[in-house]
């Protein structure tokens, strides 16, 4: 009787694992000049960096989703088998996901519109009264509340975050380069009304494609060892940001 539990165990332990290898990958990733719908399909050069990884590791059984961050973000920390991207990796956050590895920088600034009449924005105490738009739950939002900055707008997303600026609904927003760059290409308005007023130095940091804590392991060192090798034969996609 106990060898025959101990097979019995044995086959749910196999179908368990062979359950959790076939379970379709979800991806997330926020809405941006760098992953959008585009006929009728999510694409942009983030996604076609995650696309290329599972290329590479020989997973097809995968789904990706445009969801505003703090969704995303909700999703990636208590799914299964949930790969998210672009993410910034945090001491707070390190060990809260598989990090799968680094393929771009950025440097977040503090982003204006020109010819406003405020004095120059050279030091966080100079925009700590003004409005800032930023996107809910990301690390820009949460270094200028560390701050001290009051007068933070919550968007859902990098597209609505500049729009409250060239609205002029905020005094600045909080982007990346490569983010405000792709943005001018996409909405009917002149960018060189824009200007970066201050670079966030101190949060310049990797993005990363990180995977939830529950995905299984077998998959974490198949996804790891497709992004290494395609890093170390120079294959990544490359990402227009900055």
């Amino acid at each position: 009787m106990r060898r025959c539990s101990r097979w019995v165990i044995g086959v749910m332990a196999l179908l368990a694992a062979a359950c959790a290898q076939a379970q379709t990958l979800e991806l997330v990733t926020e809405e941006s000049s760098l992953a959008y719908i585009h006929n009728g399909q999510v694409a942009g050069p983030d996604v076609e960096v995650a696309k290329a990884v599972l290329a590479q590791a020989g997973i097809t059984d995968y789904h990706i989703s445009l969801l505003p961050w703090a969704r995303a973000y909700d999703l990636a920390l208590s799914g299964n088998a949930v790969m998210i991207f672009p993410i910034i990796r945090t001491p707070a956050r390190e060990s809260s996901f598989h990090w799968i590895g680094e393929y771009d920088r950025t440097v977040p600034t503090l982003y204006r519109l020109r010819g406003l009449g405020k004095p120059p924005v050279a030091t966080l105490d100079d925009a700590r009264e003004l409005s800032v738009a930023v996107v809910r739950d990301d690390v820009r939002e949460h270094y200028l509340q560390a701050n001290g900055f009051t007068r933070l707008v919550q968007t859902a997303g990098g597209s609505e975050a500049f729009r409250r600026l060239i609205n002029g609904q905020v005094d600045l927003v909080a982007m990346s380069p490569g983010e405000v760059a792709g943005r001018c290409e996409l909405e009917p308005f002149d960018c060189s009304a824009v200007e970066a007023a201050l670079p966030l130095t101190e949060i310049a940091a990797g993005l990363y494609l990180a995977l939830s804590r529950n995905t299984d392991p077998a998959t974490v060192v198949t996804i790891t060892k497709a992004f290494n090798t395609l890093k170390a034969q120079g294959a990544l996609p490359r990402v227009p940001r900055s």
